[in-house]
């Protein structure tokens, strides 16, 4: 009894799941980069779709795009900041999966904590604070308009 081997055949030719993913792993990445504004438009208008910002560069251009598995945003850290980490939660530094649970703990908490009582400032923080709520709110005024744009261009694209 001889086995027979064929040459040229590889994995992904015995299994439709590992063709599709051998498929995935020749795509090219691009690194794009944008002007300020239009980065912090373009992750805005992600944002406010529940995107990740490559998923509406791809629907910008016409692309297929699928929708995110996961929302997760990664964040790099060097050691001597681990170890900050570490000491500011009361844990092993090594413990990355915990550090990790504390860090989005802490955001969660901070994102959905309601404003300080603006008496309790000082005048320059008023300050800022009041310019950085400006900013805030021309950004979301930006955001609303280019939003209503790539919705009718999507629909004019759809239209056609």
């Amino acid at each position: 009894m001889t086995k027979e081997t064929s040459k040229g055949k590889g994995l992904a030719d015995k299994n439709p799941k590992w063709e599709r993913e051998s498929a995935q792993i020749r795509k090219v990445q691009i690194s794009l980069d944008f002007p300020d504004a239009a980065d912090i438009l373009l992750r805005t208008l992600a944002a406010r779709e529940h995107k990740a910002p490559s998923s509406m560069i791809r629907e910008i251009v016409g692309m297929p795009s699928s929708p995110p598995k996961r929302a997760r945003i990664g964040v790099s850290f060097n050691e001597q900041e681990l170890l900050e980490l570490g000491e500011r939660y009361g844990i092993d530094p090594s413990d990355k999966a915990e550090i990790r649970r504390k860090l989005t703990d802490e955001v969660t908490r901070v994102l959905s904590s309601t404003e300080p009582e603006v008496e309790q400032e000082n005048a320059d923080s008023k300050s800022a604070k009041q310019k950085q709520a400006v900013s805030i709110k021309e950004l979301q005024t930006v955001s609303d308009s280019i939003h209503e744009r790539f919705q009718q261009a999507l629909a004019s694209r759809e239209n056609d």
